[in-house]
């Protein structure tokens, strides 16, 4: 998987986990909106694109690169590196 495409999971409030692949190169906007049950993300994303739909979840990230998601995803989670 490369890709998650525009709106893929809005609006899905059954859903409390994601995991982005490494692979992925592009995420399509709005593609998580509206996921209020949504807690925590773990991506293996090295080199994050920038992505704001994302608010008040805990992030996984790769070691090094919490700092990169902060500017990348939005002050507004908590960013933990694994």
């Amino acid at each position: 998987m490369t890709s998650i495409d525009l709106e893929a999971f809005r609006d899905c409030s059954g859903l409390e986990s994601i995991v982005i692949p490494a692979g992925v190169t592009r995420i399509g906007v709005r593609a998580f909106s509206g996921c209020k049950g949504l807690k925590s993300v773990t991506s293996y994303i090295k080199d994050p694109m920038e992505y704001r739909d994302f608010r008040g979840v805990t992030v996984y990230v790769p070691k090094g690169t919490a700092e990169q998601y902060r500017k990348a995803w939005g002050e507004e989670n908590e960013y933990v590196e694994v």
